[in-house]
């Protein structure tokens, strides 16, 4: 999304943030990109696995600022998707803009497991898959950077408040996006 190329009052491209990009990045078609989403082939395969009826599916939308010279992004969660029964959080990530959920074939992201006890403290940092875009022994995110991260999700874990009807607290997980910045610093963006 680009503010320049919805106030430039045409439609022509390249983008003015971007120029690489051909087409205009306005602030309408990001909206409007993200709000059909929902009712995209895999968003309503999806909810139909999980039996959500399509009634109840309601789209909301979060506008951060851009991070421009992102150093790593990525995506964590609050236990282990694909382990119900592994309690550490699952941190994946990837350098740059690089993506961490649909990446390109033959690419692999970081995946770091975090054991994390009560009060937040990471006791256990566990390097599960390295990045494929990065030479060992370096990593996308640092031990330092990941037990920032790791507090962070303990800390919402424990007080964020949730709608839990019909499911015990230990079966629902959390998930954020984040981003380290160029100058080290860890941001939460959703």
């Amino acid at each position: 999304m680009c503010v320049l190329d919805t106030e430039d009052a045409d439609e022509e491209g390249p983008s003015h943030c971007d120029a690489e990009k051909e087409n205009e990045r306005t602030i309408e078609r990001a909206l409007k990109k993200v709000w059909s989403s929902l009712w995209t082939f895999r968003a309503h395969e999806e909810r139909t696995f999980f039996q959500i009826d399509p009634s109840v599916a309601v789209m909301g939308i979060l506008v951060n600022r851009a991070f421009l010279d992102e150093a790593a992004n990525g995506v964590a969660f609050t236990g282990n998707p694909s382990n119900p029964s592994d309690g550490r959080y699952l941190i994946t990530s990837q350098v740059g803009e690089e993506s961490v959920v649909s990446p390109e074939p033959g690419t692999s992201v970081e995946r770091t497991l975090l054991e994390v006890a009560e009060g937040g403290e990471v006791l256990g940092i566990f390097r599960d898959r390295a990045s494929s875009l990065v030479d060992p022994p370096a990593v996308v995110v640092t031990d330092e950077q990941l037990r920032e991260l790791g507090s962070f999700l303990w800390h919402v874990n424990e007080t964020f408040p949730l709608d839990l009807e019909g499911y015990d607290r230990e079966q629902v997980l959390l998930d954020f996006e984040f981003k380290v910045e160029a100058n080290g610093a860890l941001t939460v963006k959703q």
